[in-house]
Parts: C-alpha cells; sequence; structure tokens
C-alpha cells in the first residue's frame, strides 16, 4: 500500500510535469509563429527583392515582390532552384555567384539582370551568407534592388552631357570663325 500510494504520487508528479512542459511547447511554438510571420511581413513590404536559398540553391523564403517578378505563388518557388523557374542562362549566373558567395564566406554585391512584367531589369543584388552558431553556413540570403531606371537616367544624363559639350565646341568655332 506504501509503494502504491508513493507510486501514485510520482505519476501525478510526472503528469504535472508534463502538462506543464506541454503547455510551454504550445507557447513557444506560438512565439515562433508570431516570429515567423512578424519576419515574412518586413519582407513582402520591402521594396527590394529578398529571398534565401538553402545549400542546394533551393529556395526556403522570398518575399511577395520576389513572387510578382517571377510570375509565381509561393508554393511553385519554394523548394526549387533558379533551374526550375527563370531560364537557363540567367539560372546559370545566379547559381555562379551563388557560390562565389558560398566560397568567398563573405558579403558580396553583383549586378544581375532579370526578366519581370516590365521586361528585362537590371539589378544590384546583395548575397550573404548565413551562418549557424558554430559560424558554418546553411543558407545564403538575396537582397535585389532594381536599378533599371536609375541606369537608364545615368545613360540619359551622359547623353545630355555629351550633347551639351558637343553644342559648346560648336557655339566656340562659330565665335572663332566669326572674329576671322
Amino acid at each position: 500500500l506504501f509503494f502504491t500510494g508513493l507510486l501514485a504520487l510520482f505519476i501525478n508528479s510526472l503528469l504535472q510535469r508534463t502538462g506543464r512542459i506541454e503547455q510551454e511547447v504550445r507557447e513557444r511554438t506560438r512565439q515562433l509563429h508570431e516570429s515567423e510571420a512578424r519576419l515574412q511581413d518586413i519582407m513582402d513590404h520591402s521594396p527590394a527583392l529578398i529571398f534565401v536559398k538553402d545549400l542546394a540553391g533551393k529556395y526556403q523564403l522570398c518575399n511577395e515582390l520576389f513572387m510578382r517578378v517571377c510570375r509565381r505563388p509561393r508554393s511553385e518557388i519554394i523548394g526549387r532552384t533558379d533551374q526550375e523557374i527563370f531560364p537557363a542562362e540567367l539560372a546559370k549566373l545566379y547559381r555562379q555567384n551563388d557560390e562565389a558567395v558560398m566560397a568567398a564566406g563573405r558579403p558580396m554585391e553583383f549586378e544581375e539582370t532579370g526578366i519581370g512584367p516590365e521586361g528585362v531589369r537590371m539589378c544590384l543584388v546583395q548575397k550573404f551568407p548565413l551562418l549557424d552558431d558554430n559560424g558554418r553556413t546553411y543558407a545564403l540570403c538575396g537582397i535585389a534592388t532594381d536599378i533599371t531606371d536609375r541606369l537608364a537616367a545615368a545613360q540619359e544624363k551622359l547623353q545630355l552631357e555629351r550633347q551639351f559639350l558637343e553644342t559648346q565646341k560648336l557655339e566656340s568655332l562659330g565665335v572663332l570663325a566669326g572674329g576671322i
């Protein structure tokens, strides 16, 4: 009888502890889901394309803008590689740049061409390795800013400057010719 009572007390203690652990797991799971939702909200409201790929080059995360540019829902991006999403030539370039970042183990910047709803676009892409607690790379993150309009404006400015210089030269020649 004594052992039965002791055993019942021990089992009751284990059940209480198990209940507390289950409650803590539920709370931490809820907090994790909130944190993931917060991160996705931040990414989705960014004016830049944002993505995360695993070491095999498979997409693990992407934002709304990335999905719009790819013209695919998240379900057709996550778990797929560049080769499955983009034209072969672009996919090869993206993967080469990814591998350069992984080999260097540090952030790198690239100008990459992309094809979106508006046609061919040029992006400035920051790529960097994501590291675990031991300093080992477990994924690659990329943040791409469309610089097509900026490059076009710079090209137009350069062309206007050339035209202005040419006009100045012609005016100078006119003044010289008029003085002779």
